[in-house]
């Protein structure tokens, strides 16, 4: 099934298909994690994800609102929880709008991992530049993203 756009004008050079067979929306759950280190023992006030897939294209967006945090866990700082798996072999563009949940506010930068289903922390140009393991602390965290699945 799906919609077929097929008569709607003429083929691009390289299209694979005029048929839209996917749209979806939905919501999801972001869990504060660590990359390697699991997830963290937290108190959240909110907790929430939606996301709007068309074909292969997944649009996410989530807002976290932690009032407590017990454990830590180790590593990278990263939200898992995706609707889907990120299936190309680059990275996909994310956007922090707000945060402050870290003990120190290095992190300015997000990005969603190839072949993972999470969203990883990075510190601002002029800093260490890479992934960033700083504890999570009481406060938000809203991000935005687009990826291919």
């Amino acid at each position: 099934a799906g919609i077929d756009f097929s008569g709607a004008q003429t083929n691009a050079a390289g299209m694979t298909s005029e048929t839209l067979d996917s749209y979806e929306e939905g919501t999801w759950t972001p869990v504060l994690s660590r990359w390697s280190g699991g997830a963290i023992s937290a108190t959240y006030t909110t907790q929430t994800g939606t996301y709007t897939r068309i074909g292969r294209q997944v649009f996410i967006r989530c807002t976290v609102q932690i009032s407590a945090v017990a454990s830590q866990g180790t590593s990278d700082n990263y939200i898992s929880g995706l609707p889907f798996t990120f299936t190309s072999t680059d990275n996909a563009a994310a956007c922090i709008h707000w945060n402050d949940a870290f003990t120190t506010t290095v992190v300015d930068k997000v990005l969603i991992q190839n072949n993972l289903s999470g969203i990883i922390m990075f510190a601002p140009e002029g800093n260490n530049q890479g992934a960033v393991a700083v504890d999570w602390k009481a406060g938000h965290v809203r991000v935005t993203g687009t990826y291919v699945c």
